[in-house]
């Protein structure tokens, strides 16, 4: 093959495949709340992250302003009394978080091992979200 045919097909390459450049638009067109929470018994200040999803085009995840941030717990125990009675003792409760900045929440209490904790996150505007989680030994 010339050199010189190689040239046309290359240039004929590169208008073929420049002709079928097809714009893909990554925003997803509607907001959604992240929330980020680790149960921390360290520290015993618990804190919960509240943003915006962001789109492609934006430089950073926009904080809600607003939320009512709530979490119980569920400790179910049993044990056997002095007389061989099994006894369950139910141990609940619930803590409110305060918004100390722009979309962090934060309650402090301290983990109690093997309960189960539920977070509930009220955003105007999105409904309420949950989640669930047993806390480990």
């Amino acid at each position: 093959m010339s050199s010189k045919l190689a040239k046309y097909l290359v240039l004929s390459l590169f208008f073929i495949s420049g002709g079928c450049i097809e714009e893909i638009v990554m925003d997803p067109g509607e907001r959604a709340v992240v929330v980020e929470c680790i149960i921390d018994n360290e520290d015993k200040l618990q804190t919960v992250h509240l943003s915006y999803s962001a789109s492609v085009s934006d430089n950073d995840y926009p904080k809600v302003e607003e939320a009512d941030v709530r979490m119980s717990f569920v400790l179910d125990t049993l044990y056997v009394d002095p007389e061989n009675n099994v006894v369950i003792i139910d141990t609940s409760g619930s803590y409110e978080f305060v918004k100390t900045a722009d979309g962090v929440w934060q309650a402090e209490f301290e983990p109690i091992e093997y309960a189960q904790y539920t977070l509930e996150v009220e955003v105007p505007g999105y409904g309420t979200i949950t989640a669930e989680t047993v806390f480990p030994p």
